[in-house]
């Protein structure tokens, strides 16, 4: 849909006038919905992979990769309220969260190489997940710096 949009923005301009979206603000909201797209597509990867698991090594491993993957999820759902809001403050906060969450994932993929190699591959899947959904964080927030720091 997102996408039917910014071509009628780009092809009509009775279309961006009505609208009032310009050229440029149409392309980065179709980047940043396909970025949402790829979110959403890690989000379901992380459920099936966690539930493949029955019982876990490492309990509070599996615990730490959790509470990493909440911070994942608030600098994603951050990235998005600064790009509506134009917020290009907490877009550059989630785009230093993503930096430390990354940080904070590397020792955890350590300690999941040690585990029983089903287990290990499941929560290595996650644990990328986790990373990705962070970066496409930093992305969309990328995109809002982009966009809205040349009209303050």
């Amino acid at each position: 849909l997102i996408h039917k949009e910014y071509n009628m923005v780009t092809m009509s301009p009775k279309v961006a006038d009505k609208t009032k979206i310009s050229t440029e603000d149409a392309l980065n909201y179709m980047i940043s919905s396909r970025i949402v797209e790829r979110v959403a597509d890690h989000a379901v990867s992380v459920a099936r992979y966690m539930q493949m698991i029955s019982e876990f090594e490492d309990p509070k491993l599996a615990v730490k990769i959790y509470e990493e993957g909440i911070k994942a999820k608030k600098i994603f759902s951050d990235s998005v309220i600064s790009l509506f809001s134009h917020d290009l403050k907490l877009a550059d906060s989630v785009i230093d969260e993503s930096r430390t969450l990354s940080g904070k994932l590397e020792p955890l993929m350590k300690k999941v190489f040690k585990l029983p190699s089903d287990e290990a591959v499941l929560l290595a899947y996650v644990i990328n997940s986790i990373e990705r959904i962070g970066a496409y964080g930093a992305d969309i927030s990328k995109v809002t710096l982009n966009t809205f720091i040349q009209k303050k």
